[in-house]
């Protein structure tokens, strides 16, 4: 990050290594034990400036590319330091002063290939010439050495060959492991057991399952994929065990998908998928334990206690909208998730909001198209009407979903409203789009919260749904707008609380008779000017 800032890099966004086997293009890490970057090639990226001290943190780096920039000043010694790096190209860029001994050593051992090519004022000894000669000089005396260093380049480039080669082979081999995977389920078969590990996460048995579970005692929700199942791993961590149904409409595909976008999705507003389970018909995914539900259940909870208010559910809105904005922006190739809906945002001890369920997302298969081509899924009420219509799938449908989300931590509506005398479905873009048209936003807002929120924040947030709402998808923000736009409206909502904490705490405080009475502020009580 101190390398992006510095450089004013564009695009880096969540981690670099994760998902695995969709990093940065600019860089290459390695698995094991954990993810350390190891290649990162900046070649033409118009770095201007020195070259930055925090590259020496990367302490595992074996290739690092910084050629056809505009660097300038001395090549730093701790470049030198690197254990692991065996290539370093520095050229065409405008470094001057000596080449620091030990890269030059290092370079003449074939223990690493260097490269200082196009760099008019660097000099190869400490004295170097003071009239500024814009070329290295190599005399004839010298020639011996030359060769030496030509011979030691070439051993260097063979050992870069041989690093690159292994590293190939260590991709091949966690494909595979994936791959080996998706044919044990195929055959039905394959019991992975809980030796093997897929990026961290567990392959259990089915008898470890009822063992977790107390033999799947108590069961803690139900959805579309079948029984969520409260269990405790051997460590004493709470989990959730999710177990297929018959009657699920989600088979192995969708069982095969979720494992395997769940291993390579890693953020703090996702559920964090720990293991799985293929034992014949029995397909179990295991999740970290989220003790207060989901946000459908919370919205709908008559319980007084359970009502949240305003801040509470921006929060909420806030967390769920960044981890769709990872999916969307932080993943290479970006994940469309495709089911999002208040069902599927759970909310741990804190309240903090994770997106959860990944059995329907796609990942973007390039990034030339426009679209995905494929077979209508998700949710009545929380489909894009575009993508129902035409088939046609992208990152835009999902932000219709969150719309919708947002309307019901809004009113506190379910997204298909029955009416009580009726009994007609009125669908909640329908049932709230007349009242904001005549600028009626209380007969809007959960009466739950019984007015404690700040009306201009509430209005941002009714103006960001109707915007992901829109029919045509074009006309939707991202979720990156999205997530700015809930920020200010948290901010807004922050501005009021704090206020309101401030008057009374000098309420409590004992008034002198020279202290001027203030008037009580209306703008507590009535929106103010939009």
């Amino acid at each position: 990050m101190d390398i992006k800032k510095e450089y004013a890099l564009k695009g880096w966004l969540g981690d670099p290594c994760l998902p695995k086997g969709y990093s940065w293009d600019v860089l290459i890490c390695s698995n094991a034990p954990f993810p350390r970057i190891i290649s990162l090639n900046l070649q033409g990226y118009e770095l201007m400036g020195e070259i930055l001290r925090a590259l020496g943190n990367l302490q595992e780096i074996q290739i690092l590319n910084l050629a056809n920039n505009r660097l300038n000043g001395a090549i730093p010694e701790f470049l030198a330091n690197l254990p692991n790096l065996v290539s370093l190209d520095l050229r065409d860029n405008n470094l001057s002063g000596p080449v620091p001994r030990t890269l030059l050593y290092k370079n003449n051992s074939g223990s690493l290939f260097l490269s200082i090519e196009g760099n008019p004022r660097l000099c190869l000894s400490n004295s170097c010439d003071q009239s500024g000669d814009s070329k290295l000089r190599v005399h004839k005396r010298h020639q011996k050495v030359s060769l030496v260093v030509i011979i030691a380049s070439s051993l260097g480039g063979v050992l870069v060959i041989v690093s690159l080669l292994v590293m190939v082979l260590l991709l091949k081999r966690r494909k595979l492991r994936v791959l080996i995977l998706s044919e044990a389920a195929t055959v039905g078969k394959g019991k992975l057991r809980s030796s093997s590990t897929m990026s961290g996460s567990q392959a259990f048995t089915y008898s470890e399952i009822v063992s977790i579970t107390n033999n799947f005692q108590n069961a803690i929700g139900r959805g579309g994929y079948g029984t969520v199942f409260h269990g405790c791993l051997k460590d004493g961590r709470q989990v959730a065990v999710k177990m297929r149904s018959d009657s699920s409409r989600q088979g192995l595909k969708q069982f095969m998908a979720e494992i395997e976008l769940s291993v390579r999705v890693h953020h703090k507003y996702l559920n964090t998928f720990l293991g799985f389970c293929e034992d014949g018909n029995n397909m179990i995914l295991i999740y970290e334990y989220m003790s207060n539900g989901n946000l459908q259940a919370t919205l709908s909870d008559g319980n007084s206690s359970r009502i949240m208010n305003w801040e509470q559910r921006l929060k909420i809105a806030l967390g769920a909208a960044q981890g769709l904005e990872y999916l969307h922006c932080g993943c290479k190739p970006p994940i469309i998730h495709r089911d999002v809906k208040t069902s599927n945002i759970l909310l741990n001890e804190r309240m903090e909001a994770k997106l959860a369920d990944f059995g329907l997302s796609k990942a973007w298969p390039n990034e030339v198209d426009t679209h995905i081509s494929t077979a209508v899924v998700g949710t009545p009420g929380y489909v894009d009407p575009e993508y129902y219509i035409t088939n046609k799938l992208n990152e835009k449908s999902d932000v219709y979903s969150f719309g919708i989300v947002l309307l019901e931590i809004l009113s506190g509506q379910p997204s298909i409203i029955i009416d009580g005398q009726t009994q007609e479905r009125i669908h909640i873009v329908q049932w709230i789009t007349p009242n904001l048209e005549k600028g009626d936003i209380q007969s809007v807002v959960d009466r739950r919260m019984q007015g404690g929120y700040d009306m201009n924040s509430v209005w941002k947030v009714a103006e960001i749904a109707m915007a992901c709402t829109q029919k045509i998808g074009i006309k939707r923000p991202t979720m990156s707008e999205v997530v700015n736009e809930l920020k200010g409206s948290l901010n807004l909502e922050f501005a009021r609380s704090s206020k309101t904490n401030s008057r009374r705490q000098s309420r409590s405080q004992p008034m002198n008779s020279s202290d001027p009475i203030e008037f009580e502020d209306d703008s507590l009580f009535y929106p103010s000017p939009r």
